[in-house]
């Protein structure tokens, strides 16, 4: 394996949590891109430092949909492929913390200034060590995910986070690399997958742009998270939005085929 714990180290200086394990798992795979690395700090803290789903799930995904895309260019093929190493890489990381939350493992609300300090101070480290020793497992678990025969559907399957990046005009490879998002990442009921791809593909041509702008803080990409707030009534978790979890990505892709989520993807996807 030639990304080591030196690599994993000064990816999480430059791009954060998030960052450091989708440059991780592409350096191992040899498929490394600056701009995306840019742009995927957005989801470091859980979605804006929301306290969400761990940026290293985030990124770690995103990295396998980046590796589907390549292995298989059927998209129905590749957007399975990409959901199914997802759930892999959930359960990879809760077996590390016995958790997925940001908020959970950093004991941190990042949106209050003296929790940030605090956390500076007593447990940055542990996220630091944490991307150390789990970097080697992610990228074990994409390689793994990836030699999966996928089912040759004959079908479209649309998911939520798929659908976002297509209606705010994303590439077929930016459509299908965020699969691993639907249904709160996973299917797991967890913080929206729509939004994160969202606030992803917004950070990205901005990150196009200007691969040098710092994204993290970006108002523009954060302005995409408090509108969701304010129509969602503070709510970013998919299990309690929607009003139930999805089982199989069959399940989730008939809820947005009968208009599930339907006012909340045209918001994200025109913000």
């Amino acid at each position: 394996m030639k990304t080591n714990k030196k690599f994993t180290r000064k990816a999480m200086h430059k791009y954060g949590c998030s960052g450091a394990l989708y440059a991780s798992v592409n350096n191992e795979l040899n498929h490394d891109n600056p701009v995306e690395n840019q742009a995927i700090v957005v989801l470091a803290g859980g979605m804006m430092r929301a306290g969400e789903q761990c940026g290293m799930l985030w990124g770690s995904t995103l990295a396998a949909g980046k590796a589907a895309n390549l292995k298989y260019p059927n998209q129905i093929q590749a957007s399975e492929l990409t959901l199914a190493t997802s759930r892999r890489l959930l359960d990879s990381y809760a077996q590390h913390t016995r958790c997925v939350n940001c908020r959970d493992y950093s004991r941190a609300d990042f949106t209050k200034p003296w929790h940030l300090v605090r956390y500076l101070i007593l447990r940055a480290a542990a996220c630091f060590k944490l991307a150390d020793n789990w970097a080697p497992e992610a990228i074990r678990e994409v390689q793994e995910g990836m030699q999966v025969q996928p089912i040759l559907a004959s079908e479209e399957i649309n998911n939520c986070a798929s659908e976002v990046i297509r209606k705010m005009g994303g590439t077929p490879e930016e459509i299908q690399a965020v699969a691993g998002f639907a249904g709160g990442l996973g299917l797991s009921g967890n913080g929206c997958g729509a939004l994160a791809a969202a606030l992803y593909q917004k950070a990205l041509s901005l990150a196009k742009e200007n691969p040098k702008r710092n994204l993290y803080s970006n108002r523009e990409v954060n302005r995409i998270l408090l509108r969701f707030k304010e129509t969602t009534g503070g709510e970013l978790r998919c299990e309690k939005i929607c009003g139930r979890k999805f089982n199989t990505i069959h399940d989730h892709h008939q809820f947005i085929a009968n208009g599930g989520c339907g006012k909340l993807i045209d918001q994200l996807a025109s913000a």
